[in-house]
């Protein structure tokens, strides 16, 4: 993961895997938390083909578990002209994770 500061308050993560390369910008709140995301194009089906669409997401409740601050809520869906059409949106009751060695 490559990060990149735009300015006080938000930057770029760059992920790249083998031949893919994706971006999202981070926008945080003032306690330093992910507020919002946001990618100006990630695919969606329309109809029988692929379309890219703005596509963002917002975080909130966060809380400490298992010694990690998560966002508890949040929702994330495409951005249309007449205004965001969601993908998900959720509260977690429950989470297990493993660290990576």
């Amino acid at each position: 993961m490559r990060w990149e500061a735009i300015n006080d308050t938000s930057a770029r993560g760059t992920l790249t895997d083998g031949v893919t390369t994706v971006s999202l910008v981070f926008r945080f709140n003032p306690e330093g938390a992910i507020a919002t995301i946001r990618a100006e194009a990630r695919y969606r089906m329309d109809g029988d083909k692929l379309t890219a669409m703005p596509w963002g997401g917002r975080f909130w409740g966060y809380a400490v578990r298992n010694e990690m601050l998560i966002p508890l809520e949040g929702e994330v869906g495409w951005e249309h002209p007449e205004g965001t059409r969601l993908y998900w949106q959720g509260r977690i009751a429950e989470i297990n994770y493993e660290f990576a060695q």
